[in-house]
């Protein structure tokens, strides 16, 4: 199998990055994720006339990933926005001219739906719970950029803000929304449209930063604090901004292995299955079997575990076929393919 694309994944807090291997095409790829092994992405690019729009979805941290929607389509202003999740489960893609996309069996299956208040070019971010908000961005010099809620994973929407007549266009893109109450939206006109109270009100907050540039990426540990990333423009350089101290407020971490193996056999197996896994240090872990729909079928172990080399057998009672079984312990985790043939 040829590979055309890659991306980046760490397991220590981005000190060392690896490199894995998409399957597929994907052009300015968006990634958004269910858990630390549940990835979706999201791809468009137009080639010969032609939109192209993919979505794929990996459950074992990009190892292996299966391509879920493709579309190829001469239609103009075909596209797909980047994922947004929720909580409970709920995935949500933005598109063109008022479509957008909703999963909630982890991207494995999609409905296409519509609002004709919801624009071209909206991008879709989600907050707490199954609450979503969007950004619209009409086109035109008549009706400028609005916000709306959706407090139903996306079923139906309400209108929440808008710009008012004569103020600059603001083209809000990137968004974040750290807990329930608190979210921003930045905008190219130098600042940011913003809620405290759970998107009751809406006011604008002065962003120096991010006056007539591209913002790359928003994202918060809490309301006091985050991180924003700037391109280049033509009279300021890019670059990576901090809010408030990036160091308070963030919570002491579980003691975890630094290193760790795992092993399975036989594989193929037919009643049972042996899982190895030796740990360098004690701490915190998760083994678990999931099926690839991503769903948990087994915990066999969580708790503080002892250093050295443990083992569990496995006899699954459900159908034959392809399972994972992984092992987590914080940011690390390893996962490994078997095949139950009954």
């Amino acid at each position: 199998m040829m590979y055309d694309s890659l991306f980046a994944l760490t397991f220590d807090g981005g000190v060392n990055w690896e490199f894995r291997h998409m399957p597929t095409l994907m052009v300015d790829p968006e990634l958004d994720y269910l858990s630390a092994s549940h990835l979706i992405v999201t791809s468009t690019w137009r080639e010969a006339g032609a939109s192209h729009l993919r979505i794929l979805v990996s459950i074992d941290s990009g190892i292996t990933w299966q391509l879920t929607y493709q579309e190829d389509t001469e239609e103009i202003g075909r596209w797909l926005g980047k994922p947004s999740t929720s909580e409970v489960g709920t995935i949500l893609i933005g598109s063109g001219w008022g479509e957008y996309f909703r999963s909630v069996d982890g991207g494995f299956n999609w409905s296409i739906l519509n609002d004709e208040n919801l624009p071209y070019m909206n991008i879709i971010v989600s907050s707490t719970s199954d609450i979503f908000y969007v950004s619209c961005d009409w086109g035109t010099p008549t009706r400028l950029e609005e916000i709306y809620r959706s407090t139903d994973g996306g079923l139906s929407w309400t209108f929440v803000w808008s710009e008012s007549a004569g103020q600059v266009r603001r083209l809000l893109r990137y968004a974040a929304f750290p807990d329930s109450s608190h979210g921003w939206f930045l905008s190219y006109a130098g600042d940011a449209v913003s809620t405290h109270d759970a998107g009751q009100t809406w006011g604008i907050d002065t962003v120096a930063f991010c006056v007539e540039t591209a913002m790359l990426g928003l994202v918060f540990l809490d309301s006091l604090h985050g991180w924003a990333v700037r391109g280049e423009s033509m009279i300021e350089s890019g670059g990576l901004f901090a809010f408030g101290d990036a160091t308070i407020g963030v919570k002491p971490a579980v003691v975890v292995p630094r290193s760790f193996s795992l092993s399975t056999y036989p594989n193929p197996f037919n009643s049972s299955v042996a899982i190895e896994y030796e740990l360098q240090r004690a701490g915190e872990i998760e083994l678990a079997v999931f099926n690839t729909l991503g769903q948990k079928v087994e915990s066999l172990f969580e708790g503080n575990a002892s250093p050295g080399r443990h083992e569990v057998t496995w006899s699954p009672s459900g159908t034959s076929g392809v399972y994972f079984v992984k092992l987590a312990s914080g940011e690390y985790q390893q996962s490994r393919k078997i095949l139950y043939l009954k």
